[in-house]
């Protein structure tokens, strides 16, 4: 349940519309179609990249999550169309299984949003564009059981959005020792 957009991509759109982008969905369409990519996540966050040259890593050693900083600091630094969400990618990962788990990954893109507002204010207006959303015109045409988990989601997403806008979980410490661990889980 904690995982239901990554079943279905087409459940997130971005915030933002975004034209300046839609040139890269209408000369290089993937499968999921020009269209629908027009309107969807502008591109990957996710601790998944396909770096075609090293020098673009620039993540600080004091950002936990490579995956909220870097993405932003590309396109910042090379504009839109330097970085793009690949639907045709086959990419394996290992789901979020416990609310515990999800408690700290959220945590941690919260304190890393939270550091790049403060420490790269330039950069602000970069995060506007990676805002998303669920597409509930889309979710009201799957199954029953899957627009539940999507409710259930929304609901917990949102009850940890409060808890750490306001300080209320995991206070005094930093997103580096909620999320440290000596190997995964799986």
């Amino acid at each position: 349940m904690l995982n239901c957009r990554a079943y279905f991509p087409k459940s997130e759109i971005t915030v933002r519309y975004a034209p300046e982008f839609h040139p890269y969905a209408e000369t290089d369409p993937q499968e999921i179609g020009a269209e629908f990519e027009k309107y969807s996540k502008i591109y990957f966050h996710g601790r998944c990249f396909v770096l075609r040259n090293e020098a673009v890593w620039d993540v600080p050693e004091n950002t936990v999550g490579e995956d909220t900083y870097l993405d932003r600091s590309i396109h910042f630094r090379f504009g839109p169309g330097s970085i793009r969400t690949m639907y045709d990618a086959k990419i394996y990962f290992y789901p979020m299984s416990t609310l515990g788990e999800f408690s700290k990954t959220f945590y941690r893109v919260y304190c890393d949003l939270r550091n790049l507002k403060h420490i790269h204010p330039e950069r602000n207006d970069v995060r506007e564009y990676s805002k998303t959303k669920l597409d509930w015109n889309y979710i009201r045409t799957l199954p029953i059981k899957w627009q539940f988990f999507f409710m259930t989601y929304s609901v917990v997403r949102k009850y940890y959005h409060f808890l750490f806008k306001h300080n209320l979980a995991y206070s005094g410490k930093s997103a580096l020792d909620v999320w440290s661990y000596e190997q995964k889980t799986h």
